[in-house]
């Protein structure tokens, strides 16, 4: 577990661009491109309680009357 950085191309601008791949809490890939700006950044979201009870009730789970707690600050 992790940090690890190394130059790849750019898919916008083919120059080189730094990739950051981070496994420390959830595996994650960062990329920063000094030439053209591009940034590529995941973000970490919670679903709505409906889109939530869709996703379930695709996967043959109950609907949830609420949300469950939900850490913001992961």
């Amino acid at each position: 577990m992790g940090m690890h950085s190394e130059m790849v191309t750019c898919p916008n601008c083919l120059n080189d661009a730094r990739l950051t791949t981070n496994s420390r809490v959830f595996a994650s890939d960062n990329l920063e491109c000094l030439n053209c700006g591009l940034e590529r950044f995941p973000t970490t979201t919670y679903l709505s309680l409906e889109d939530l009870n869709e996703m379930r009730v695709e996967n043959d789970l109950p609907r949830l009357e609420k949300l469950p707690s939900q850490n913001h600050s992961i």
